[in-house]
This record gives C-alpha cells, sequence and structure tokens, in this order.
C-alpha cells in the first residue's frame, strides 16, 4: 500500500472544522498555511484580485483518501466560487528524519506523529 498527499485550498474561516472534522477520522496529522492566489474566483474587491485560503497538506495511507476527500469537500464547502479545490497526488517515498525510517501504509498512528 502507498501513501498520498492530500493538498486542499479552503476558505480560512472553514479552517477550524475541517480540523475538527480530520480529528474525529483519526488524522494523525497534517500542516496548514495561510496561501494567497487567483484561479477561476478573482476577488475584485482587491486591486490585485488575489483571494486568501488555507492550504492543508495531508500525507495519508491509499485507503483513507476518498474518506479524507469527501469529508473535505463535505465539510468546506459554503455553495458559492472561490470554496476552492481538493488534489491528491501520489507519494512515492517517507522518510522520517528523526530515525531515517521508510514510512509504510503499515506504520501504526502513534509511529506516524511521533517523528
Amino acid at each position: 500500500m502507498r501513501y498520498h498527499k492530500i493538498h486542499a485550498y479552503i476558505r480560512f474561516h472553514r479552517l477550524e472544522e475541517v480540523e475538527e472534522m480530520l480529528q474525529k477520522l483519526g488524522v494523525s496529522g497534517f500542516s496548514f498555511c495561510r496561501v494567497k492566489g487567483t484561479g477561476e474566483y478573482a476577488n475584485y474587491y482587491n486591486t490585485d484580485h488575489y483571494t486568501e485560503h488555507a492550504r492543508l497538506e495531508i500525507f495519508v495511507p491509499e485507503d483513507q483518501v476518498n474518506d479524507i476527500v469527501s469529508a473535505i469537500v463535505e465539510t468546506a464547502e459554503t455553495h458559492t466560487e472561490g470554496d476552492g479545490l481538493v488534489a491528491v497526488m501520489p507519494v512515492e517515498r517517507v522518510v522520517r528524519i528523526r530515525n531515517h525510517e521508510e514510512m509504510t501504509a503499515n506504520t501504526s498512528p502513534e509511529e506516524r506523529t511521533s517523528g
């Protein structure tokens, strides 16, 4: 079984709800940052037309991808333009820096978060 990386761009005000949902699903860790950009939706109230979103990055085993993507979409949607998007990419390797351990989908959640 392989790992996948989920990138989700969501409205910043939905981040807390998405975070709570990920914890309920047992997702042991993720990263987020504030990003600014433009895409299908442009913010014409700003002179640069950029919108601000939260970008989430989550590494998960392949068998959890569909559940997590569905939960993010359902939790983050507001039914308006600019809600964001979710992208899933395969990951070739994940190596824990602390002990040089090659992560596998069989690594326990405790081992995944202790790095």
